[in-house]
């Protein structure tokens, strides 16, 4: 490409252009701010006792509520160890799923018949930007 080719190209894209750098900079400033939340949030979280639930501090005009919520995870292979032997009680659930790579992988007859099973929802949009050489 000429350096004429590439002027007339750089004019025609140039509102393109600013936009894209506009972007970078605000996607580097929205990290940075997002950082220094995060730390201060850390901070904050640090005066408070590492126990569930809702605590609430005054600090001058400031209230400072956190809430730690407490999850539940239960380990698959230990529940299926012990209930392998009966029927399962009300109170414990077995969950089916197919995951994507695999159902993506079974012919055409298979899937047709995991169709009325399966709901697709849309993700969450990205915009990348890399530079061209």
């Amino acid at each position: 490409m000429s350096d004429w080719e590439q002027f007339e190209s750089d004019t025609e894209n140039a509102p393109i252009s600013q936009k894209i750098e506009e972007l970078k900079e605000r996607k580097r400033k929205q990290e940075d701010n997002a950082k220094a939340i995060e730390k201060l949030e850390a901070d904050l979280v640090a005066e408070f006792p590492e126990e569930f639930g809702e605590q609430t501090r005054v600090y001058g005009k400031d209230v400072v509520t956190i809430n730690r919520q407490e999850r539940f995870h239960w380990d698959q292979d230990i529940l299926e160890e012990l209930f392998k032997s009966g029927k399962l009680p009300a109170h414990i659930k077995k969950r089916l799923t197919v995951e994507k790579r695999t159902f993506q992988k079974l012919t055409e007859t298979e899937q047709k018949e995991l169709q009325p099973a399966l709901t697709r929802k849309p993700g969450p949009i990205s915009v990348k930007l890399t530079r061209s050489s």
